[in-house]
């Protein structure tokens, strides 16, 4: 990835960690560092990086969006370091039909990764328990036979909340 090009400008990280197809990076595996983070001090301090979109599927983010002051609006979370470009990243979910949850700084992008509770299963009706944490990778054929559902603001914060 060139990084002279993102000099100035909001990169969002939709990305997640996956060791099958990334490779092994101690530092992730052993969660002393996050993947926004990683990306971060690759592009230096001239790029602003916010961690956004990466933990909802594609399939349910294509219809789960509504117009601004919906009742059943989905949240997104985000996190970052630079608040003109969590601004920024929130007035772009807001033009795609979504609110913003503001997880903090960019480290707190832990909080909504593969394996945390706020990590796909909140996007989808759960019929009569829950599938557990999902992981990095290909959704399960379960997981994407499930009907999408919103999820709010508030819980998105209550999820965010119990892995902090």
């Amino acid at each position: 990835m060139p990084r002279g090009p993102l000099a100035g400008k909001t990169v969002i990280d939709a990305g997640n960690y996956s060791p099958r197809r990334d490779g092994r990076v101690e530092a992730l595996e052993n969660g002393s560092t996050t993947s926004g983070e990683v990306l971060q001090r690759y592009l230096g301090a001239s790029a602003y990086v916010v961690k956004a979109f990466n933990n909802i599927h594609h399939t349910h983010l294509t219809v789960l969006n509504r117009p601004t002051g919906a009742g059943d609006r989905t949240a997104l979370p985000i996190a970052g370091d630079n608040a003109e470009a969590k601004r920024r990243t929130t007035e772009l979910l807001d033009t795609l039909g979504y609110d913003t949850v503001d997880a903090g700084p960019l480290a707190r992008g832990r909080l909504f990764a593969p394996g945390t509770p706020a990590y796909g299963s909140p996007y989808v009706t759960l019929p009569g328990g829950s599938l557990g944490p999902l992981a990095a990778g290909a959704a399960p054929a379960a997981f994407l036979s499930l009907e999408a559902s919103p999820a709010s603001a508030a819980e998105i914060r209550a999820l965010l909340a119990h892995d902090s």
